[in-house]
């Protein structure tokens, strides 16, 4: 690292340049002659300074949070009762429910708009590794634990209203720990598409940190249920 700030430390060795230097000095001083100033006092010397020029040190370079949800722009104006845009909702993931293998998420959506707007069949998703490439991940309708989420079904969210959709994965098809490499190729960011599609414009999903990254990489298959009412036996995340 740079200290630009700090002055370099000086030589304990004269160098020949600085040691010319103060022998031109000496050697004037020994002259005895010393001219004086315009105030009739003796000029003052001046000493050359060894201080090397400093360096301008480097900016810090801004990493993204993983925890920072990104959406896409609207796909269409949102129209009162019309499909859900991006801009209408947000989105929270619950606590990833990991049993063996098998990866579990539920992401609520919630219409934050003054318009209601409806969901419709099944949600789609797409991730985006940590070092920020597009993952093509392989949907499947349903859901492993409940073969009723795989009824496809449409949803009407009024203002605050909200809906659940359930995200699974299997977590040990990823390979083993490869170090730095390994962590790239999983899920910094994911979301949910309204439309169910894989190109649609997407809701970012809001997850807490520490479940972050994923174990979703590229061409992973991920299931998604239909679309739900929020069960209220189900605890809060």
């Amino acid at each position: 690292m740079i200290d630009g700030g700090r002055a370099a430390a000086a030589p304990r060795g004269r160098t020949p340049a600085l040691a010319a230097l103060l022998a031109l000095a000496l050697a004037g001083c020994g002259a005895g002659d010393q001219t004086d100033g315009a105030d009739g006092g003796p000029t003052p010397e001046v000493v050359a300074s060894a201080t090397e020029p400093t360096e301008p040190t480097e900016e810090p370079t801004s990493v993204p949070t993983f925890s920072e949800p990104i959406s896409d722009p609207d796909g269409a104006t949102p129209t009162a009762g019309a499909p859900c845009q991006p801009s209408q909702l947000s989105a929270v993931a619950g606590v990833v429910d990991a049993a063996t293998g098998y990866r579990q998420v539920d992401v609520t959506v919630t219409n934050t708009s003054d318009l209601a707007c409806t969901l419709d069949g099944f949600a789609g998703v797409d991730a985006t590794g940590v070092d920020g490439t597009d993952l093509d991940l392989v949907r499947t309708d349903g859901s492993w634990n409940d073969p009723a989420d795989g009824t496809a079904r449409t949803v009407e969210l009024a203002p605050s209203a909200a809906a659940v959709v359930l995200v699974g994965w299997r977590g040990d098809q990823v390979g083993t720990w490869d170090g730095q490499q390994y962590r790239d190729e999983l899920t910094g960011w994911l979301q949910v598409v309204p439309d169910g599609t894989s190109d649609g414009p997407g809701v970012g999903v809001a997850i807490d940190s520490p479940a972050l990254p994923l174990d979703i990489v590229d061409g992973q298959e991920v299931v998604t249920s239909a679309w739900l009412r929020p069960d209220p036996a189900r605890p809060p995340a």
